[in-house]
């Protein structure tokens, strides 16, 4: 029976306006990006990038993917529509980390080497102000309203924070004791009014009033705290400390410690589920991921992921939707798909060599216009999206032989 042409179309542009979620993984082992089709669970795609391909984040509209080359001074574009490398740009020594503003027009990239941010124009792709921060910049945070950049400097233990309309910076945080106190990783609450940062070495947490830019807490957490991440209603974080296999959950609202839970052997990133009731913790000594419900604050699973001596998990992400969860297991070569309604595994895909980190990307339809939205924002990201729609909806036309449509 053949499938009438009207639903045939109406198939084919669902999958034009809603997109087919991937994934992308950088594999530092062999310079390359593997994509994944989060529908099925293949490799439809691997891409060639710089040296030692690190971090990777995608803009809000899902139409480029950014990926740092740790070892090549670089960052590689990639056009999330063809797959492949648009461009390649320079950046300062040694990056690391990246973070893109919300509105889709800036990303900041953590040069660790020469202590500088380079800032791309993501229309243009070229570094438009190399701005000077604190010593080793290694994390980039930025503002949920897109209006401050938040640069972890790990060699002095301060935040440099960064103004994104000048790009200048307007302030320096010192956290924990100062130089020496390991300062790695942070997490934002929803409401932009406080900042949480991790001190490797003097097992605290720093907690910096956004508005003041300074210093209000200070809170004692487990041994050598790494990763923090904060569920989505902003009323509790939680820390992942590598030292004694435990997560710290701190109530944002007290600045206090209201349960300490035991995990797998060294625990490090974190992924809260966009409900805000599951997070998964990497333990990245034992191939293990413990998921702890952030009602009770209880490990519910332990989920294995990477089976024998050395093979590692190292990153989580999950989806938007919530449904899965995914995770790098650098050893084995391998990404773990996680069902997150029943925490197990249910599918391991074979990626390149050395995977790390994972970005997740849809190409999302164009954005209605709202109260909350600028008419300039709305019509900045219409244009970025409609290349992608006119090329899609030709092709659909082509297939249907409909070119009156």
């Amino acid at each position: 029976m053949k499938i009438p042409a009207v639903l045939l179309m109406f198939l084919l542009l669902s999958n034009i306006l809603f997109g087919t979620p991937s994934a992308y993984v950088t594999n530092s082992g062999d310079n390359t990006v593997s994509v994944i089709d989060v529908t099925s669970n293949a490799v439809v795609a691997t891409i060639g990038v710089g040296a030692s391909p690190y971090f990777i984040a995608a803009t809000p509209d899902k139409s480029q993917v950014y990926v740092v080359n740790l070892n090549g001074n670089s960052v590689s574009v990639i056009d999330a529509s063809t797959n492949t490398v648009s461009t390649t740009i320079p950046v300062g020594g040694l990056p690391q980390f990246i973070a893109i503003t919300p509105d889709g027009k800036q990303a900041y990239v953590a040069n660790s080497s020469d202590n500088t941010v380079s800032v791309i124009d993501t229309t243009s792709n070229t570094v438009t102000t190399t701005v000077p921060v604190g010593a080793f910049p290694l994390w980039v945070d930025i503002s949920f309203d897109g209006k401050q950049t938040y640069v972890i400097n790990d060699s002095d233990s301060s935040v440099s924070i960064i103004d994104t309309a000048s790009n200048t910076v307007t302030a320096t945080v010192i956290v924990g004791i100062g130089a020496g106190s390991g300062s790695l990783f942070s997490a934002i609450t929803p409401d932009d009014t406080k900042l949480y940062v991790t001190n490797l070495n003097i097992a605290t947490v720093s907690v910096v009033d956004t508005s003041l830019k300074t210093v209000i807490a200070t809170i004692d957490v487990g041994n050598l705290p790494y990763f923090i991440a904060i569920t989505p209603d902003g009323k509790q974080a939680y820390v992942s400390n590598v030292g004694d296999m435990t997560v710290s959950v701190i109530d944002t609202t007290t600045n206090t410690v209201t349960k300490t839970v035991s995990v797998g052997e060294q625990p490090e990133f974190i992924a809260i589920t966009p409900d805000g009731k599951q997070a998964y913790i990497i333990n990245n000594l034992d191939g293990t991921v413990s998921v702890i419900d952030t009602v009770t604050n209880t490990v519910t699973a332990t989920i294995i992921v990477s089976i024998g001596p050395g093979n590692t998990p190292s990153y989580v992400v999950i989806t938007s939707n919530g449904e899965d969860a995914y995770v790098t297991n650098t050893v084995d070569n391998t990404v773990s798909v996680i069902d997150t309604s029943t925490n197990t595994v249910t599918s391991t895909v074979g990626v390149g060599v050395s995977p790390l980190f994972i970005a997740l990307t849809t190409l999302s339809p164009p954005p209605s216009p709202s109260p909350n939205l600028p008419l300039e924002e709305f019509l900045y990201n219409i244009n970025r999206i409609r290349p992608i729609y006119n090329t899609e909806l030709e092709a659909a036309k082509n297939i249907l032989k409909c070119p009156g449509l």
